[in-house]
């Protein structure tokens, strides 16, 4: 809005100025306040887009399990707070960044991801469960012609695992692994393929996370962000963009049903 010019001897002109100017201060709050909405507030989905590990199977205590032994072999001792910091990147980079922070040259990235999966796979086929409330909210969306999509910062193989082993592959319209992206969470490529799958605008999508690299992702990809915190740790979220904070999928099918 520009500033109010003032005619001084023209009190005509002035009052219509005047007049002018506060109906543009007024139309310009009402656009504030709209805007605000739309930002902040959840609107009801045509598509709902979830991540996997720590969001539809509690698999981040098996993804340290497997990182801690995997690292250990190749003589890096890694602590629970360091696997924590790299939760939602793919698990080249985690082991990319770890194999050159220690200057190891024993073993290749390849060979330390593979291990890691196969450990992992092996896990998830002996412990993998769903979260509480998980099936009830596929089922649930699925009533409500919701789309349903999976964006995860795993392999390929390690997303197929997951779905073959819970039985939930038929379920999802779209599934799409960041291995097959340029760049892994937090970059927006992975939620982005996934909207483009499911033939949806971003802000008509739920995208439901636990991560920090994973809520920045969906945030970055435009998307209404719902932030599922892991039980042991929850993030303040105060500066990230974030329109609904659920401890389950209960909570996440209650806002559904208010909407």
């Amino acid at each position: 809005i520009p500033a109010m010019p003032i005619s001084i001897g023209d009190t005509d002109k002035s009052i219509i100025t005047i007049q002018r100017y506060f109906l543009l201060s007024k139309i310009h709050e009402v656009y504030l306040q709209v805007l605000n909405k739309i930002m902040n507030n959840l609107f009801f989905p045509k598509a709902i887009v979830f991540d996997m590990d720590g969001v539809l199977i509690d698999s981040e205590p098996l993804w340290k399990i497997a990182m801690l032994a995997e690292f250990k072999k190749s003589g890096i001792i890694l602590t629970e707070d360091d696997c924590r910091a790299t939760t939602g990147r793919r698990i080249d980079e985690v082991a990319a960044h770890w194999i050159n922070r220690y200057g190891l040259k024993s073993v290749s990235v390849s060979q330390l991801v593979m291990a890691i999966e196969q450990h992992l796979m092996a896990l998830i086929k002996s412990q993998g469960k769903p979260f509480e409330g998980c099936i009830e909210l596929l089922n649930y969306a699925k009533s409500k012609d919701i789309r349903i999509g999976l964006a995860t910062s795993s392999s390929e193989a390690i997303m197929h695992c997951v779905l073959n082993h819970l039985h939930l592959e038929s379920y999802f319209d779209v599934t799409c692994s960041a291995e097959h992206c340029k760049k892994a969470k937090p970059d927006p490529e992975v939620y982005l393929n996934a909207i483009e799958g499911l033939g949806v605008k971003p802000y008509d999508c739920w995208a439901i996370e636990d991560s920090l690299n994973g809520l920045k992702a969906a945030s970055a990809a435009g998307m209404q962000v719902l932030y599922m915190p892991e039980k042991k740790h929850r993030m303040d979220t105060t500066t990230l963009h974030v329109h609904a904070v659920c401890n389950n999928f209960f909570k996440v099918a209650s806002l559904l049903r208010q909407l």
